[in-house]
Protein backbone atom coordinates (compact mmCIF):
# COMPACT_ATOMS: atom_id res chain seq x y z
CA UNK A 1 0.00 0.00 0.00
CA UNK A 2 1.58 3.26 -1.12
CA UNK A 3 -0.03 5.34 1.62
CA UNK A 4 1.98 3.48 4.27
CA UNK A 5 5.39 4.64 3.00
CA UNK A 6 7.18 6.18 5.96
CA UNK A 7 10.14 7.55 3.99
CA UNK A 8 9.54 10.85 2.20
CA UNK A 9 10.09 10.90 -1.55
CA UNK A 10 13.07 12.86 -2.83
CA UNK A 11 12.55 16.56 -2.23
CA UNK A 12 9.50 16.04 0.00
CA UNK A 13 9.47 17.03 3.66
CA UNK A 14 6.81 14.52 4.70
CA UNK A 15 5.76 11.04 3.69
CA UNK A 16 2.37 9.73 2.68
CA UNK A 17 2.26 7.94 6.03
CA UNK A 18 2.63 11.31 7.78
CA UNK A 19 -0.46 12.42 5.85
CA UNK A 20 -2.37 9.32 6.98
CA UNK A 21 -1.42 10.23 10.57
CA UNK A 22 -3.12 13.61 10.06
CA UNK A 23 -6.26 12.12 8.45
CA UNK A 24 -6.89 8.36 8.55
CA UNK A 25 -9.49 8.47 5.76
CA UNK A 26 -7.32 10.37 3.26
CA UNK A 27 -6.89 7.39 0.94
CA UNK A 28 -10.65 6.89 0.72
CA UNK A 29 -11.44 10.59 0.39
CA UNK A 30 -9.06 11.28 -2.48
CA UNK A 31 -9.79 7.95 -4.16
CA UNK A 32 -6.33 6.44 -3.60
CA UNK A 33 -4.91 9.10 -5.94
CA UNK A 34 -1.29 8.88 -4.87
CA UNK A 35 -0.14 11.41 -7.49
CA UNK A 36 -2.54 14.05 -6.20
CA UNK A 37 -1.22 13.62 -2.69
CA UNK A 38 2.38 13.74 -3.96
CA UNK A 39 1.67 17.03 -5.77
CA UNK A 40 0.22 18.52 -2.60
CA UNK A 41 3.17 17.30 -0.51
CA UNK A 42 5.56 18.89 -3.02
CA UNK A 43 3.55 22.12 -2.92
CA UNK A 44 3.47 22.19 0.90
CA UNK A 45 7.20 21.45 1.00
CA UNK A 46 7.82 24.39 -1.32
CA UNK A 47 5.74 26.66 0.91
CA UNK A 48 7.72 25.58 3.98
CA UNK A 49 11.05 25.99 2.20
CA UNK A 50 10.18 29.50 1.03
CA UNK A 51 9.19 30.50 4.57
CA UNK A 52 12.33 29.02 6.14
CA UNK A 53 14.82 30.43 3.61
CA UNK A 54 14.67 33.74 5.45
CA UNK A 55 16.18 32.09 8.50
CA UNK A 56 18.52 29.68 6.70
CA UNK A 57 19.40 31.26 3.32
CA UNK A 58 22.44 29.05 2.70
CA UNK A 59 20.80 25.71 3.39
CA UNK A 60 18.71 24.04 6.02
CA UNK A 61 20.34 22.63 9.18
CA UNK A 62 18.68 19.26 8.63
CA UNK A 63 20.47 17.60 5.75
CA UNK A 64 18.32 14.62 4.83
CA UNK A 65 15.33 14.25 7.10
CA UNK A 66 13.43 17.24 8.52
CA UNK A 67 12.46 17.15 12.21
CA UNK A 68 9.14 15.49 13.16
CA UNK A 69 7.45 18.82 13.98
CA UNK A 70 8.18 20.13 10.50
CA UNK A 71 7.10 16.86 8.86
CA UNK A 72 3.76 17.07 10.70
CA UNK A 73 3.24 20.72 9.73
CA UNK A 74 3.93 19.98 6.05
CA UNK A 75 1.58 16.96 6.22
CA UNK A 76 -1.22 19.11 7.70
CA UNK A 77 -0.93 21.59 4.84
CA UNK A 78 -0.72 18.86 2.19
CA UNK A 79 -3.72 16.94 3.52
CA UNK A 80 -5.86 20.07 3.69
CA UNK A 81 -5.00 20.95 0.10
CA UNK A 82 -5.55 17.39 -1.14
CA UNK A 83 -9.04 17.00 0.31
CA UNK A 84 -10.18 20.60 0.05
CA UNK A 85 -12.94 20.20 -2.54
CA UNK A 86 -13.81 16.61 -1.77
CA UNK A 87 -14.76 16.97 1.90
CA UNK A 88 -16.93 20.00 1.18
CA UNK A 89 -18.84 18.26 -1.62
CA UNK A 90 -19.10 15.08 0.44
CA UNK A 91 -20.74 16.86 3.34
CA UNK A 92 -17.91 16.30 5.81
CA UNK A 93 -17.74 19.90 6.99
CA UNK A 94 -16.38 19.01 10.42
CA UNK A 95 -13.37 17.30 8.83
CA UNK A 96 -12.91 20.22 6.45
CA UNK A 97 -13.04 22.78 9.26
CA UNK A 98 -10.60 20.80 11.41
CA UNK A 99 -8.15 20.39 8.54
CA UNK A 100 -8.40 24.07 7.62
CA UNK A 101 -7.68 25.05 11.22
CA UNK A 102 -4.71 22.67 11.46
CA UNK A 103 -3.34 23.92 8.12
CA UNK A 104 -3.59 27.57 9.26
CA UNK A 105 -1.82 26.71 12.52
CA UNK A 106 0.89 24.81 10.64
CA UNK A 107 1.45 27.71 8.22
CA UNK A 108 1.62 30.18 11.11
CA UNK A 109 4.10 27.98 12.99
CA UNK A 110 6.33 27.59 9.92
CA UNK A 111 6.25 31.37 9.41
CA UNK A 112 7.16 31.88 13.08
CA UNK A 113 10.11 29.49 12.73
CA UNK A 114 11.20 31.36 9.61
CA UNK A 115 11.06 34.67 11.50
CA UNK A 116 12.92 33.17 14.50
CA UNK A 117 9.87 33.63 16.74
CA UNK A 118 9.53 29.86 17.24
CA UNK A 119 12.17 27.22 17.81
CA UNK A 120 12.76 24.22 15.59
CA UNK A 121 14.77 21.43 17.19
CA UNK A 122 17.29 20.35 14.56
CA UNK A 123 19.36 17.18 14.79
CA UNK A 124 23.06 17.54 15.40
CA UNK A 125 25.35 17.73 12.41
CA UNK A 126 27.58 14.91 11.24
CA UNK A 127 31.17 15.02 12.40
CA UNK A 128 32.26 15.53 8.78
CA UNK A 129 30.43 18.88 8.75
CA UNK A 130 31.71 20.08 12.11
CA UNK A 131 34.57 22.54 12.34
CA UNK A 132 37.97 20.93 12.71
CA UNK A 133 40.15 22.58 15.32
CA UNK A 134 43.87 22.18 15.52
CA UNK A 135 45.43 20.92 18.69
CA UNK A 136 46.74 23.50 21.12
CA UNK A 137 50.27 24.40 20.09
CA UNK A 138 52.97 23.44 22.54
CA UNK A 139 56.70 23.27 22.52
CA UNK A 140 59.46 25.50 21.25
CA UNK A 141 57.43 27.36 18.60
CA UNK A 142 54.02 27.19 20.20
CA UNK A 143 52.11 29.83 22.09
CA UNK A 144 52.08 27.82 25.27
CA UNK A 145 55.30 26.63 26.89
Amino acid sequence: MAFTDTTPDSGHWCSRSDCVDVLDEIERIIGADEQKLNRQIRSATGLAQSQLRGRWPLGFPFYVDPPPELRHAVACIAVHRAVQGRTFSGGALQISDRLASEAREAEAWIAAVGDSRAHLECPSQDVSHAAHLAAVPTGEFGFVE
